[in-house]
């Protein structure tokens, strides 16, 4: 009988990691964001205080690891199909249409969205994340990645307005997914200085990639009716 591999230090510290967020995640959708503790992750999780604190500072920095890794695990998913696509501002839009899509189809998911655009380090953390998926399709085009401070500044600008957008879901408004997807794309042209031709085609095909199946994000399967655009998400 072969002996099985003891898991590496680093391995035990994911493991505890995800049971960490998957734990603090569960109770962010039934008790909601502000009425969960950290205590409560404690107990969910069944570890011990120096077990999350080691890992997390605190609630906030929990939330924002959820929803950044939910984000990046979608976008990974997606990198063939946008590997396809022939027109880059579709492909650099991409990452913010999506949390559009979410918190579209979702007021729970963009709930939780909006919490996490108004905290700085996840800012910092999301312009990251732009500024890596957009330089890979530059690439892919020939031209030159995402390096400089204007651009940066520009994208911290985009990932604000990508907020107050999803905000606006937040407290009640009806503005058409398509709507708020060519607002989008628009923004991303100005503040990063990109071409903008045939908005219309950008937007439709952005909804077509985005309705073409169900995403699974924080856990929970956000589901587009194809007939009548209504939504739904499992508990």
């Amino acid at each position: 009988m072969v002996a099985k591999n003891k898991p590496t230090v680093e391995e035990k510290r994911e493991q505890a990691r995800k049971v960490i967020l998957d734990a603090a995640m569960e109770l962010f959708h039934v008790k909601g964001y502000d009425n969960t503790t950290t205590r409560d992750i404690i107990n969910k999780a069944g570890i011990l205080n120096g077990s999350l604190y080691n890992r997390f500072k605190n609630k906030d920095e929990i939330l924002i690891s959820i929803v950044k890794d939910g984000l990046q695990e979608i976008l990974a998913g997606m990198r063939a199909i946008m590997n396809n696509e022939k027109n880059l501002l579709l492909s650099v839009s991409f990452p913010g249409a999506l949390q559009l899509y979410l918190a579209y189809h979702s007021p729970h998911i963009a709930e939780l969205l909006y919490r996490v655009h108004t905290m700085w380090p996840a800012v910092e953390a999301y312009a990251d994340m732009n500024i890596k998926w957009s330089n890979e399709f530059l690439t892919n085009f020939g031209l030159d990645c995402f390096d400089s401070e204007e651009i940066r500044f520009g994208i911290e600008s985009l990932i604000g307005s990508t907020g107050n957008m999803i905000g606006a879901y937040v407290h009640g408004s009806k503005v058409d997914l398509k709507e708020a997807l060519g607002f989008h794309v628009l923004l991303v042209a100005t503040s990063l200085k990109m071409p903008l031709i045939g908005l219309d085609s950008i937007v439709e095909r952005l909804q077509e990639i985005l309705s073409a199946d169900d995403f699974v994000f924080m856990g929970h399967k956000v589901i587009h009716n194809r007939q009548s655009s209504n939504t739904e998400a499992d508990n």
